[in-house]
């Protein structure tokens, strides 16, 4: 069949969403599907490199807009992008063929709405992935102020959405609630988890880790965040167990990725003159295996209020490696879900530094056969959320009837 995929950023882009809509794309375009994606020609972190107006990606026809481009660094000027690229869209939409499903993510995030009316126009199937829940995200994070007009206009946009949807993919049971709470149909939610990148994971021990020898961790304890520094997952119990522990040599904190908090990670190094933090920048997918492996200790966070309305796709990846890890958050999660049906990881709340400075502690102390212990029973949960499983349901729900 004929599928339209809509999402403002797709291969070779190196964010998260990029990532997993590539890997459906590419399982859809397998299965013999003529599969089209319709996204943006700029990235989603960085507005170079221009990619390519239209391509062909092993077998995926990717149709490319808007290389228009201004400073983010002002709210009004984000939102002014955000409506000319969702404009953009829009008019892109009507002027390609009909396709017999059509897929939308949710950036921009007026795209599904502009979705979901065309797929009425056409007389063909809607299925909404949701990535996130807007303008939910933007009211947790004070970009948008809740009960006023805009709120309630994004609001009413979000459910006539939803209602038009034949297919909602919700990414856990948390956002499944969310959704219901908004007036979905029970009957066309699916509960699908994101997954972890199976054929590009591997473990590497630390001695034949080349981005541990590069960046200059040999011999360090590595406490590692990696993914993206939103404001919906805030960094400040990390970083103030950083500060409590600067006179620990042996222990080091990376951060790695990118995203409007990471200031605060670098504004932080030079307040207290930190030398045993480091930032870096997303890397590739081809080096994840080696960022990811680098680490002794991984960070996973979940912001209080965010629970339901972002997903932390990060743990994923962590559980493929299997490197201990910590979670700071609500008591509450999906990451605490797995953790209680797998009996893994340590956790604590937003604001105990002290008690993740202890927990940093002792697992340095951890001894080879409770590390092997760990990685085993992490690897095991990871299994549940493999690609080959995951993106095959997926793709089983989008070419559904």
């Amino acid at each position: 069949m004929k599928i339209l995929i809509v999402n403002q950023v797709f291969y070779p882009d190196v964010s998260a969403t990029a990532q997993y809509l590539t890997d459906l794309a590419l399982k859809l375009s397998d299965q013999n599907h003529d599969v089209t994606v319709l996204t943006a020609r700029r990235g989603y972190a960085a507005p170079w490199p221009l990619f390519c107006k239209q391509e062909t990606y092993r077998g995926v026809h990717i149709k490319r807009i808007w290389p228009f481009q201004l400073q983010k660094n002002h709210r009004i000027i984000r939102f002014f992008q955000s409506s000319c690229l969702n404009l953009a869209f829009a008019l892109k939409l009507l002027l390609l063929p009909t396709p017999d499903h059509i897929l939308s993510l949710t950036s921009p995030p007026m795209i599904g709405w502009f979705c979901s009316i065309f797929s009425r126009l056409k007389k063909m199937k809607f299925i909404y992935w949701l990535m996130d829940i807007n303008p939910d995200e933007a009211i947790e994070a004070g970009w948008i102020r809740k009960g006023s007009i805009q709120a309630r206009a994004l609001s009413h946009v979000l459910n006539a959405t939803l209602r038009r949807s034949h297919r909602i993919i919700c990414l856990d049971r948390y956002m499944e609630k969310q959704v219901l709470a908004k007036g979905a149909d029970h009957g066309v939610i699916k509960v699908i988890p994101p997954w972890s990148h199976d054929e590009d994971l591997e473990t590497i021990p630390h001695e034949r880790n080349p981005f541990r020898r590069d960046n200059h961790l040999e011999g360090k304890f590595v406490v590692m965040y990696a993914g993206n520094h939103s404001v919906c997952h805030p960094l400040d119990t990390l970083l103030d167990a950083a500060i409590s522990l600067s006179d620990e040599k042996s222990i080091k904190f990376a951060f790695a990725g990118g995203g409007e908090r990471a200031k605060d990670v670098s504004e932080c190094i030079e307040k207290y003159n930190l030398n045993n933090v480091i930032q870096l920048p997303y890397q590739t997918r081809e080096d994840l295996k080696y960022l990811l492996s680098a680490a002794d200790l991984h960070v996973a966070v979940m912001g209080d209020s965010f629970v339901g309305i972002v997903h932390p796709c990060k743990i994923y990846g962590i559980l493929a490696i299997g490197r201990p890890f910590v979670y700071i958050g609500p008591e509450e999660s999906h990451i605490t879900q797995i953790m209680r049906d797998h009996q893994v990881g340590y956790e604590v709340r937003h604001g105990q530094a002290t008690e993740l400075a202890e927990i940093i502690k002792a697992a340095m102390r951890l001894s080879e056969s409770e590390k092997e212990s760990i990685m085993q029973s992490e690897k095991a949960a990871a299994k549940k959320f493999s690609q080959q499983i995951l993106c095959g349901q997926l793709a089983d729900v989008i070419t559904g009837e």
